[in-house]
């Protein structure tokens, strides 16, 4: 009767099968090393030692593979379910105004709609977009006045705060005054024309004949009348806005040469052009046109 012996314990078999039943139940065999042992103990101290971290590789890949979550296409993010995708890239990625999907919202409602992101006004041109954020309407207020260190959003608020003598360090400034203080600034400094038209009489500058403010003595007995043109007005405000059209062009900017009769109108012409896109004019009102080649008088 023909038997089969197992090399390992010496232990025979009187069928093929019953030896390697009992070789596989007894003396593992390594498929990755192609060894075999003789105990239980020794094949699991070897794959402790040679095969675990493999081991925990393929479970954790094993893991990924089954925790694929639904994930948005615009920007990978990952859900519990296909309904909170859904969701997301509706809330997301969808735009308010064409129901296009996109990845940038914002982007597309700037560049397709001409919309401002911060209060969603839409508007017809670029133009007049690139306006209204120039505007500083929604910039913090981090320009001081001078004198009263009142906080403001644009250098051209500024400029009309103490134009209109609202300045309560400086509260009997002038149009005029603010005129031969930048023309004594352009003089201390040599660079008479930068921003003021020059306009000298005898060494001083030459006074306006428009009267800076009109008073009650402007009353006619129909209405307040200007003293230049003679036209009517029903107040005292309406009058002194009217003035400021008669105030010579004086306020010259240093790239386009366009003139204007109120440093505020000068600022706001920086403020939204692209005279001013490359600098900031209230830090650099005297002394541009030198520095980008004009020449210092007109």
């Amino acid at each position: 009767m023909p038997y089969y012996w197992c090399e390992f314990c010496n232990r025979d078999f009187t069928t093929e099968n019953g030896l390697r039943n009992h070789t596989s139940a007894k003396h593992p065999y390594c498929d990755d090393c192609y060894e075999q042992f003789s105990t239980t103990s020794e094949y699991n101290d070897h794959c402790n030692i040679y095969h675990s971290e493999e081991e925990e590789d393929s479970e954790e890949e094993e893991d990924s593979e089954e925790e694929e979550w639904p994930s948005c296409s615009f920007c990978g993010r990952a859900f519990n379910s296909d309904r909170g995708v859904q969701q997301h890239v509706a809330a997301v990625h969808a735009c308010s105004y064409c129901n296009a999907l996109v990845r940038d919202v914002r982007r597309h409602e700037v560049e397709e709609h001409l919309t401002c992101v911060d209060c969603q006004r839409t508007f017809g041109r670029p133009n007049d977009l690139g306006k209204h954020r120039a505007s500083g309407v929604h910039s913090a207020r981090n320009v001081v006045c001078p004198f009263c260190h009142v906080r403001f959003r644009l250098p051209s608020a500024v400029a009309q705060h103490l134009e209109n003598g609202k300045c309560p360090c400086k509260p009997n400034m002038t149009r005029q005054d603010v005129k031969d203080f930048f023309r004594d600034q352009e003089r201390r400094h040599n660079l008479e024309g930068a921003v003021l038209v020059p306009r000298i009489t005898d060494g001083r500058s030459a006074g306006s004949a428009v009267p800076q403010r009109a008073t009650a003595a402007s009353w006619n007995g129909f209405a307040y009348a200007c003293c230049v043109c003679n036209r009517g007005f029903q107040g005292l405000s309406q009058l002194n806005a009217h003035l400021i059209t008669h105030e010579s062009r004086d306020w010259r900017c240093f790239r386009c040469r366009r003139t204007y009769n109120l440093l505020s109108a000068l600022v706001q012409h920086w403020e939204q052009s692209a005279c001013g896109s490359h600098a900031n004019p209230a830090t650099k009102l005297v002394g541009r046109q030198r520095m980008l080649g004009y020449p210092a008088h007109g």
